[in-house]
Formats: C-alpha cells, sequence, structure tokens
C-alpha cells in the first residue's frame, strides 16, 4: 500500500505555545487506473498512513486539524479519527450547498470542531460560518482595515478566530 507524507505546521497563541498542528498531506503520484477517484484514494491512504503512525506520535496530546475536501465531509472519511483530538478543516473552495452543510452539521453532531479554512468574509459562506467553531483567516491577504473588520464581523461568544500565514513574533 502506497504511503502518505504528513507535515505538521504548529498552531501557536500569543505566547507562542503550541494549541495544535494543522497537518497537511501529500502522496507521492502513485499512479492509479482511469477512472479511480483519486481524492478517496488520497484521503485513505492518508488517514492509513495517521493510523498507523498514530495521532500522539504526530501531535503529542495537542488538537489536529485536517483538510477537508468535499468528498472527505459528504462521504463522512473522516470518521476514522476521534473527534475529541481533530478540528475538520473546510477548505474555501467547498461550496456550501445543501450537502455540505449536512455533512458538516452530522459531523458536529459526531463530537468534531469545524474550522473554515482561509475565510473572506461573504454571504454565500455565512451558513458554514454559522456551524463554525474556528475561522482562520489568511493575514497577509487582508490590509489592516480589512482585518480589523473581519475580526468585528467574526467576534462571537464560542468562535476562535485565527490569524494564518504569521511567519514571525
Amino acid at each position: 500500500m502506497p504511503h502518505a507524507l504528513i507535515a505538521r505546521q504548529p498552531i501557536v497563541d500569543a505566547e507562542v505555545r503550541v494549541q495544535g498542528y494543522e497537518l497537511l498531506f501529500r502522496d507521492q503520484r502513485h499512479e492509479l487506473p482511469p477512472g479511480f477517484d483519486g481524492d478517496v484514494a488520497t484521503a485513505t491512504v492518508a488517514i492509513n498512513t495517521l493510523l498507523d503512525l498514530g495521532l500522539r506520535t504526530v501531535a503529542g496530546d495537542h488538537l489536529v486539524y485536517v483538510n477537508m475536501t468535499r468528498a472527505f465531509l459528504t462521504r463522512e472519511l473522516y470518521t476514522a479519527l476521534p473527534p475529541e483530538r481533530v478540528v475538520l478543516e473546510v477548505l474555501e473552495d467547498i461550496r456550501p450547498d445543501v450537502e455540505v452543510l449536512a455533512a458538516v452539521r452530522r459531523a458536529r453532531d459526531l463530537g468534531y470542531r469545524i474550522a473554515l479554512d482561509d475565510y473572506v468574509h461573504d454571504e454565500a459562506r455565512a451558513p458554514l460560518l454559522e456551524l463554525a467553531d474556528v475561522v482562520k483567516v489568511e493575514a497577509p491577504e487582508l490590509d489592516d482595515t480589512a482585518l480589523a473588520e473581519h475580526a468585528r464581523l467574526l467576534r462571537r461568544p464560542g468562535l476562535t478566530l485565527l490569524a494564518e500565514k504569521i511567519e514571525t513574533q
């Protein structure tokens, strides 16, 4: 069975203490038969590799954030991962249609926390925002005014706002 490559990127607080890790999966470009669902194949390889290594080996006692594709969400491929350790990140290119919203609600019902990745506020994504526990804003993409506006719009009890792509203290 092919293996996935796993990288971990720390998520730190204002005091630069690790609060979790975003796990990034990459395949090794194995050839798949025609018509094979590459999305499912990558997800399967990533999950199997992560389970082989174990979450403790990869992240200690910290939370792990795992990027979700549409198929990963709607086919519930994440359910092999423990909800008390995993935050499901809904990627920015996933359109919040009825099927996706139902899948995210199901994940929440199963105890998973939901993060929105590379979030830029717009009304089309508002239904996802209502289901989110964490919103990740790509800080370098917004000027100071837009960043402050996002912080204002997103401030609510129970929602954690994370700034991404901050590479220095």
